[in-house]
């Protein structure tokens, strides 16, 4: 498994501050030119030789960052759970809890699951975990509405020059030539933008703002908000990892309940301790995911049945 290597690091906060300078190497890698990889290549020597964990740490971020998909694990986790408290049981929780618009959406994503979309026009739409969009294709307009979750797109140039627009409950993102995510919350809906620029607008009144890349914004049904700056990279996500830089016990486990079908908790005196956790976790192995956290901050795990999971103290 490749989270094993992780039980001979300590949790000291030293190696915590290599951990997040071994993520950001791994990312400058990931989106580096080839004249940019050639510098940061011999940077990298450098940083490898200030200190000999360095590789170690870079080394296991870098092999769970080019890890293939594993989507195993979510299908196993669903069979058991099904053996475990009924079908039935788990139809009807999974129906109380999606919308009739999610079941009947055009496209949608399970939890825990990453599913990319080739539209028509050769626009690739990327779903994150628990997402639904319906497609609106027609002589005039190319448009997406997104129903739940979270969608990045990849716009593809159309030889009709039809508007490429992403709509919510809460307003619309227009494209301008690029790549962009927009995610449904329950009172705002939030545009990041990776490459050029977008146009956000509210539903309810006139109020817009041109979105660059590096830029992100909230809009709700009357007004858009500038947010604060992001990376002019693809999220975690799309690359089926989940980054945590410095992140609390809270964030970790709030962001592995949207990955894993169940519920993912902690105990009270694991809570106390407000450890903090850096590093990259598989986006569609959760059972992998929660023993890296488990293994990298000295915790163990106790289950009652794959669906309620607890991190406890050792």
């Amino acid at each position: 498994m490749m989270h094993s290597s992780t039980e001979t690091l300590p949790t000291d906060t030293s190696i915590d501050t290599i951990r997040e300078q071994a993520v950001e190497w791994v990312l400058r890698l990931e989106d580096a030119s080839k004249e940019e990889l050639r510098i940061n290549r011999v940077e990298l020597g450098r940083w490898f030789a200030e200190d000999e964990r360095h590789r170690q740490v870079f080394e296991q971020m870098q092999s769970i960052w080019s890890a293939p998909e594993q989507k195993i694990s979510n299908h196993k986790q669903s069979k058991k759970i099904l053996a475990n408290i009924g079908m039935l049981a788990v139809v009807g929780i999974m129906i109380l809890q999606m919308p009739w618009a999610y079941w009947t959406a055009n496209h949608h994503s399970g939890i825990g699951e990453i599913q990319t979309v080739k539209l028509d026009d050769g626009t690739k739409a990327m779903l994150n975990t628990n997402s639904a969009i319906n497609i609106k294709f027609d002589g005039k307009q190319r448009q997406i509405e997104l129903v739940r979750g979270e969608v990045m797109v990849t716009v593809a140039k159309d030889l009709n020059q039809r508007p490429f627009t992403v709509v919510t409950l809460h307003g619309k993102a227009k494209a301008m030539g690029t790549i962009y995510s927009t995610r449904l919350h329950e009172q705002k809906t939030v545009v990041k933008v990776f490459e050029s620029q977008v146009k956000v607008t509210a539903n309810n009144s006139s109020d817009e703002m041109v979105v660059r890349a590096g830029e992100s914004a909230s809009v709700d049904a009357t007004k858009v908000i500038k947010l604060d700056p992001v990376k002019k990279r693809k999220p975690d996500w799309a690359h089926n990892k989940l980054l945590f830089n410095n992140a609390s016990m809270e964030e970790v486990v709030a962001r592995l309940n949207d990955y894993r079908l169940g519920t993912v908790s902690m105990s009270t005196e694991v809570a106390n301790r407000n450890l903090r956790f850096t590093g990259l976790l598989p986006a569609q192995d959760s059972d992998a995911a929660l023993n890296i956290v488990a293994d990298s901050l000295g915790l163990k795990l106790t289950k009652f049945t794959d669906y309620r999971v607890w991190f406890k103290n050792r």
